[in-house]
């Protein structure tokens, strides 16, 4: 995932995403995904659903649940290489977003 400096969250192109979704992915999601199927953004192989072209999001915790398929917490679940949390990074940055992965 990449930061832009808008503070947009990008699923970068070949991104794989959970096939299945649990029960607890919000609605908002669900409906996402469907409509990325019709469009051919999102396309199913190897059993994972996989992101034929970069999409935007505006909230890491949407970008989180795209991914897992479930509700889940953006801030603490995306990390960086070093393993550093999202959450982490931003407050290290004084709570402003520059490009990070």
């Amino acid at each position: 995932m990449l930061i832009t400096r808008g503070r947009e969250f990008v699923l970068q192109k070949d991104s794989k995403c959970r096939l299945k979704t649990t029960n607890t992915v919000p609605e908002g999601v669900t409906s996402l995904r469907t409509a990325l199927l019709e469009k051919d953004v999102l396309i199913e192989k190897t059993g994972a659903l996989i992101l034929t072209t970069d999409y935007i999001f505006r909230s890491v915790t949407a970008a989180a649940a795209m991914v897992v398929g479930a509700s889940i917490n953006g801030r603490t679940a995306w990390k960086l290489a070093d393993g550093t949390t999202f959450a982490e990074w931003e407050s290290a940055q004084g709570g402003a977003a520059g490009a990070a992965g």
